[in-house]
């Protein structure tokens, strides 16, 4: 009987175990005894596409080369979790010469290289286990979610109304993507969503490939605040694990033109005499409304107009109470008793007018009757002019947007004793007073 010197062949390190074969070199097969052969010992397959169905099966051949009986115990995965298939992998008895044959097949459960290994059994007192190398890649099919639109402005929508939004959420991806959750975040309960389960059913949803589904968002604004909402959709989407869609509006608490004239005169003399850099000498001097208390002084060589603008107007709402209803030519008088250019008052009148979005500003002008003693008159924090004391005129309302709330703020200045007026203010469109 000749001695055989076994040789040990390490398995490279898989997510499987590592398995040690021991196989006889060719040619040193011990004399009467039975002698596995398997061929092959590697078997490697093609890419193929999770939840695309079994590969190609490859065959594997089993042979008994040697002079006695061979008894094969077992054909088994070493690790039974591993992405393959063996079919006819069947135990028995093989008379020397004889042979037989199974087969194995690879089925990705998820993307990435896949190993195994296949073991045999037998009685074969050189080679009791022989080892059979298997390797392929799954190629993952991915969701990929999209959520249209990604943003949305309602505009103005006046108050009480309600619009409407479809958000769709889709699978722009190759593999089924699950919907876990739906959260919509909002500071008011003027913004709301509807997920519409009554189509869409109860979350999770799974959508596959090309598949969509539709929620509603609506506004229903109640006051003429800005509003926003978001709506963040949680899926399993590998790449993005939230998506996001953004709401806004607006809500128009007035019909026709204009709101009414909101008025504010807190009655008290500011001085004007303290920065040398704007000194009063004359009737209605532009100087003057650097002096004026909102904080933005009357946007007197302002470097940001509209955010000066805007604290302007958000000073005569804190102050002036309910609008006076516009029914015609609006006039306001009063007395004055102040020390002439070293004190002045001011007395603001504004109100909000929205443009249809078909209408053309440049129909649309303001007209004051004449001034005691002087206005400034602004348009979204653009100065379309002033008048001095006994001077009248008008201004086209070019810089007004379309489609949207505008804001008119006139600045009424008084810098000396007895009288403080301004007469017939008044929208006009193409020559024609507007009252509503």
């Amino acid at each position: 009987m000749r001695r055989v010197l076994p040789i040990f062949v390490l398995l490279a390190c898989t997510e499987y175990e590592i398995t040690e074969a021991e196989e006889a070199e060719p040619g040193m097969e011990e004399e009467g005894a039975p002698v596995i052969s398997v061929d092959p010992l590697a078997l490697s397959f093609d890419a193929l596409e999770v939840g695309a169905g079994p590969s190609q099966a490859q065959a594997v051949t089993v042979a008994n080369i040697g002079d006695e009986i061979l008894g094969l115990q077992a054909i088994y995965l070493a690790d039974s979790s591993a992405p393959f298939t063996l079919t006819d992998a069947t135990a028995g008895l093989m008379d020397p010469g004889d042979s037989m044959s199974f087969t194995v097949s690879f089925e990705p459960w998820q993307g990435g290289e896949a190993l195994g290994e296949i073991l045999v059994d037998s009685n074969d007192p050189l080679t009791p286990q022989v080892s059979v190398s298997l390797t392929g890649t799954g190629l993952a099919l991915d969701p990929d979610i999209a959520i249209e639109p990604e943003y949305h402005d309602f505009g103005l929508v006046d108050v009480g109304e309600s619009e409407q939004l479809a958000v769709t959420v889709s699978n722009q991806g190759e593999g089924d993507l699950q919907v876990d959750e739906i959260t919509y975040t909002s500071l008011t309960d003027e913004l709301a969503m509807d997920l519409q389960e009554g189509v869409n059913g109860s979350l999770p949803w799974t959508l596959s490939p090309g598949a969509q589904a539709e929620l509603i968002v609506s506004y229903t604004p109640s006051d003429d605040q800005a509003d926003e909402g978001h709506v963040e959709v949680f899926s399993d989407d590998p790449d993005a694990s939230s998506v996001t869609a953004t709401q806004e509006g607006e809500g128009k608490i007035f019909e026709g033109f204009s709101t009414g004239w909101y008025v504010y005169d807190d009655g008290i003399a500011y001085e004007t005499t303290s920065n040398p850099s704007y000194v009063v000498d004359h009737h209605g001097d532009e100087d003057l409304y650097w002096y004026e208390p909102s904080g933005a002084h009357g946007l007197v060589d302002s470097s940001d107009p509209e955010g000066d603008f805007a604290i302007m107007r958000q000073y005569v709402l804190d102050h002036a109470g309910n609008p006076v209803v516009v029914n015609g030519p609006f006039n306001y008088d009063a007395s004055s008793s102040i020390s002439t250019y070293e004190y002045a008052t001011f007395t603001y009148f504004m109100c909000d007018f929205y443009l249809e979005p078909d209408e053309d500003p440049a129909a649309y002008e303001i007209s004051s009757g004449t001034v005691d003693d002087g206005i400034e008159v602004m348009v979204n924090g653009e100065v379309l002019g002033m008048l001095k004391l006994g001077e009248s005129g008008s201004w086209p309302l070019d810089n007004s947007l379309p489609g949207e709330v505008n804001t008119l703020i006139i600045i009424l200045v008084d810098d000396s004793a007895v009288n403080k007026y301004v007469h017939d203010l008044a929208f006009y469109k193409d020559g024609v007073m507007v009252t509503e």
